[in-house]
């Protein structure tokens, strides 16, 4: 509350007074607060009336983050060991960060839609992460994929396909366990 001195060769104490208003449950979004201060009408040193108003928004909800590629499915490579792979992606929200993990190594930071270069054959998974401003996670789902070299034999790739196709639906149980979990501790606080 703005103090104005009329007569800066007097002695003047201020007093600094702090307030607590418990406010209802306030729904995610854009908010305003103002503040009004009725003070004494016979002040000299302080105005009777003082409004301010705050701006705030509450954003408690992570971001939906798809991975559209790499698929599950198997990327079969011609004459090469390895081969590139776009990575693409879509967000319901803007994200301040964005990472990827693959085969469970450490997360790698992006900027938007790349391409995965050398893949070596053999299985792969990658899962995605986005943070929006406030610092909300929102995870994919994660992709199990393999690269396979076009002179394997048939019942290799057949392999592959169903080592796929388990540990997508093992990933898949984790996810929705981790999810889970996460949901009821947040929601437990």
């Amino acid at each position: 509350m703005p103090y104005e001195i009329k007569n800066p060769e007097e002695l003047h104490i201020v007093n600094y007074r702090f307030g607590l208003v418990k406010l209802p449950e306030v729904p995610e979004g854009s908010h305003r607060l103002t503040v009004t201060l009725k003070t004494s009408e016979n002040s000299e040193h302080i105005k009777p009336l003082y409004v301010d108003t705050v701006y705030f928004s509450i954003d408690s909800t992570p971001p939906d983050i798809l991975l559209l590629s790499p698929e599950n499915k198997i990327y079969t490579v011609d004459t090469s060991n390895t081969t590139d792979i776009p990575l693409q992606f879509t967000s319901n929200e803007r994200s301040s960060q964005v990472s990827y993990s693959l085969d469970g190594y450490e997360n790698a930071t992006i900027v938007g839609n790349i391409t995965l270069t050398a893949l070596p054959i053999g299985p792969h998974n990658m899962t995605l992460y986005a943070r929006d401003g406030v610092g909300n996670v929102g995870v994919s789902e994660t992709a199990v994929f393999a690269v396979v070299a076009d002179s394997e034999s048939q019942d290799e790739k057949e392999l592959f396909s169903t080592t796929v196709l388990l540990v997508v639906s093992f990933a898949t149980i984790a996810i929705v366990g981790v999810s889970l979990l996460f949901y009821f501790k947040k929601r437990k606080h």
